[in-house]
């Protein structure tokens, strides 16, 4: 029972889990099979659904008023890893530009290369 309480209260943070293992590029479909065997044994219910009952919390507001974010944190990753990129550019979010269908890109905007 507990167990399902930790799961429930979990469940954004397995979706968002999930998302990055579909998303790496350095794991292999076993590494993949393996971490979704895991969280079916840990948190059954919750490793094969993609919606939780309680939405992801909006923090963006949060973040602007405390922090300043809003485009800055792109550019400052960007300016503290510039020599670790292959291309050398920072990445932007190209979604909204009209010019690319739906499946260039995954469900933050951000062009799948």
């Amino acid at each position: 029972e507990g167990r399902k309480i930790v799961c429930r209260q979990l469940c954004n943070e397995i979706i968002n889990y999930k998302m990055i293992l579909r998303r790496a590029v350095n794991l292999s479909p076993a590494d993949i099979d393996q971490s979704m065997k895991e969280l079916r044994k840990s948190c059954p219910h919750y490793a094969d659904i993609e919606a939780c009952p309680n939405p992801m919390p909006d923090i963006e507001e949060k973040l602007v008023n405390t922090r300043g974010y809003v485009d800055k944190v792109m550019i400052g990753s960007y300016l503290h890893n510039k020599g670790k990129l292959e291309s050398g550019e920072p990445v932007t979010n190209d979604a909204n530009d009209g010019n690319h269908t739906d499946d260039e890109f995954t469900d933050d905007g951000y062009q799948l290369r």
